[in-house]
């Protein structure tokens, strides 16, 4: 015979209440067997009362309804997209200063190598063209896989300046003096010399750090440096540099930002992003919030 424990309430009728109902359970029931029994589970459509043996209290448990279980999965995915969203900028952002960092390094190097053979930057004949420069200073201590010089007919490679808008006035790209250097990781130098300035103190070095891929964004994976007689290996900023061959204003962070032609910011400077450099530099390797990603 079935366990009245097991009577499913919506049957009882008579009207009796639920605690109606336990009194006569305990009555039908032996007194041993209400001491021994387990948490009885009682099922009435969506909702489970529960007996609790040691007080015969009924305790009520609602479920989740259908619709309620999709709303939270919808607001669980809605938050989930969010946060991998920006898992992967943060993952981007850190990856560009690791790429940046290490082409840095390789050029330093090999600028500190070649002063050993090569006596200081000051004795250097900044004269000579991007290409014999390139051979006599540099290649000897660097690992390459191509070097070329820019030729005039060359596929025009479009970059774009923070804000997303095209620039032609990529240094590297109209001046058919560049000397192109790719490294055997695929990062790309491209070598110059000013053809509107005296070029006798500095060479410029600009740097994609992922050779041709896209995004090809200033301030993404394309960064501008100088090699100055005087200076060293600098970013274009840290030391200022809209006169780079006979001023060094020494510029503070909002300058880098700020500034209209070359700042690291989204404006329509002619330049803009060039100082994006100087900026990373600046905040010890770190891309922060303000930084134009």
């Amino acid at each position: 015979m079935q366990n009245p424990s097991y009577k499913r309430l919506l049957g009882l009728g008579g009207g009796l209440s639920s605690r109606n109902w336990l009194e006569n359970d305990k009555e039908m029931s032996s007194s041993s067997e209400v001491k021994n029994r387990n948490i009885k589970q009682i099922s009435v459509t969506q909702r489970f009362f529960w007996q609790n043996p040691q007080n015969d209290k009924i305790c009520k448990f609602v479920a989740f309804t259908l619709a309620e279980v999709l709303v939270t999965i919808g607001i669980i995915g809605i938050v989930a997209s969010m946060t991998i969203s920006s898992l992967i900028t943060t993952y981007q952002k850190k990856q560009t200063i690791a790429q940046l960092k290490k082409a840095y390094t390789v050029l330093a190097q090999a600028i500190e190598r070649s002063k050993v053979d090569n006596e200081d930057l000051k004795f250097w004949n900044f004269d000579m063209t991007s290409s014999d420069f390139f051979e006599f200073y540099l290649k000897p201590y660097m690992a390459t896989i191509n070097n070329v010089e820019r030729e005039s007919n060359i596929d025009y490679l479009e970059y774009t300046r923070p804000n997303g808008r095209p620039s032609s006035n990529i240094v590297a790209f109209w001046d058919p003096r560049t000397k192109i250097i790719t490294l055997t990781d695929g990062t790309t130098f491209f070598l110059t010399s000013y053809s509107s300035v005296q070029n006798t103190t500095f060479k410029t070095i600009n740097i994609d750090i992922n050779g041709y891929k896209k995004p090809n964004r200033v301030g993404k994976d394309y960064f501008s440096f100088v090699l100055h007689k005087e200076y060293g290996l600098i970013p274009y900023g840290m030391n200022g540099s809209n006169n780079i061959d006979t001023s060094y204003t020494i510029y503070d962070r909002a300058k880098m930002i700020s500034d209209s032609t070359y700042g690291c910011n989204k404006q329509n400077g002619a330049g803009a992003g060039m100082y994006c450099a100087a900026l990373i530099l600046h905040d010890n390797w770190e891309i922060r919030d303000d930084y134009p990603w």
